[in-house]
């Protein structure tokens, strides 16, 4: 088991669904 390599995979993969949503939502309403 790897806990670190998950931790960074989950963090960059949450990156990624927030700049999504900045991008499609660009006031931020879907965003915390």
């Amino acid at each position: 088991m790897s806990d670190a390599s998950n931790v960074l995979k989950m963090i960059k993969d949450n990156e990624v669904k927030y700049v999504d949503l900045r991008f499609t939502d660009p006031r931020g309403k879907c965003s915390m």
